[in-house]
């Protein structure tokens, strides 16, 4: 007798906990839906689409979020962060410290509430600090007439950095040795004769 009377009461039990749990399970997949619905973001653009920075300088950089139709949309966050090994500082809200010389890639994320955030692939070009001096190599002491020597010079940042600023060559005297536009020297005949390479303003010279 007690055991028929316990059956009843313990099904509805049972059913009452497994309803339950299925609701709150929908409720959360509902919830999973929403949050993951289609980004109305297109691209992001840089106010500054070719951003460079000098070595040891900071920028910051703003970019907005665009639809497909290219209209801003106000309430997406950018945010961003570096990709790979460091060569600069940067910080999620878009400040960055060049370290080295060269091109930094970055992400910049476009969050809308509600939706999936927009990956974006953006690069910074890292550029020398301005030419502190002129390289002039090789330095050839003695040349014999007939000779040939290809010379290279390069402007040079204080930090030691190559720019690619564009060099001149002239000759003190171009009967004994001249050197050409591209600095191939040529020895022509006995004497001395002074080789400059001019960049920037700044200039090396060779006798």
């Amino acid at each position: 007798m007690s055991i028929a009377k316990l059956l009843p009461l313990a099904v509805p039990a049972a059913l009452l906990c497994v309803t339950g749990a299925a609701a709150q399970d929908s409720a959360s997949t509902t919830q999973d839906s929403a949050s993951s619905a289609a980004t109305p973001v297109a691209r992001v653009a840089l106010a500054q689409p070719h951003a460079t920075v000098v070595v040891g300088d900071s920028v910051r950089l703003e970019a907005r979020a665009l639809d497909a139709a290219g209209r801003p949309i106000r309430e997406a966050k950018i945010v961003f962060q570096p990709v790979g090994p460091a060569q600069a500082d940067v910080t999620d809200s878009g400040w960055v410290r060049a370290g080295s010389v060269g091109d930094i890639p970055l992400i910049a994320t476009a969050i809308v509430p509600g939706t999936k955030p927009f990956i974006q692939h953006l690069s910074i070009r890292v550029v020398p600090g301005p030419a502190k001096r002129v390289e002039l190599a090789p330095t050839p002491a003695r040349l014999v007439p007939g000779q040939r020597v290809q010379l290279i010079a390069r402007a040079l940042s204080a930090d030691g950095d190559a720019r690619g600023d564009r060099v001149t060559w002239s000759s003190s005297a171009p009967s004994v040795a001249r050197v050409n536009r591209d600095g191939l020297l040529e020895a022509r005949t006995r004497g001395r004769a002074t080789i400059r390479a001019t960049a920037s303003g700044l200039r090396a010279e060779r006798s």
